[in-house]
C-alpha cells in the first residue's frame, strides 16, 4: 500500500503544479515581459554607450580613407596612376 500511496502523492502534487501555473500564467508572463524589457533597454544603453564612446576614432578613421580618396583622384587625374 505505501507504493501506491507515494504514486498517487505524486500525481496529486503534479496535478496541482499544474493548477497553479494554470492560475498564475499571464502573471508569469508579465514578469517575463519585464524582465526581457529590463534587459533589452539594458542591452540598447550600453551599445549607444559604446559606440558613443567609440566616436573619435570613427571620425579619425573617416578622416584618414577621405584623405586617402582624395589623394588617389588627385594621382588619377593628373595622370600619375
Amino acid at each position: 500500500m505505501p507504493v501506491l500511496q507515494g504514486v498517487l502523492t505524486e500525481v496529486t502534487d503534479a496535478r496541482n503544479r499544474e493548477m497553479l501555473f494554470a492560475a498564475n500564467e499571464d502573471f508569469i508572463i508579465k514578469v517575463q515581459a519585464l524582465g526581457r524589457g529590463y534587459i533589452t533597454r539594458k542591452r540598447f544603453k550600453d551599445r549607444r554607450e559604446y559606440l558613443h564612446n567609440q566616436e573619435p576614432a570613427v571620425v579619425k578613421i573617416q578622416v584618414a580613407v577621405a584623405m586617402d580618396c582624395q589623394s588617389l583622384s588627385v594621382i588619377t587625374l593628373h595622370g600619375q596612376f
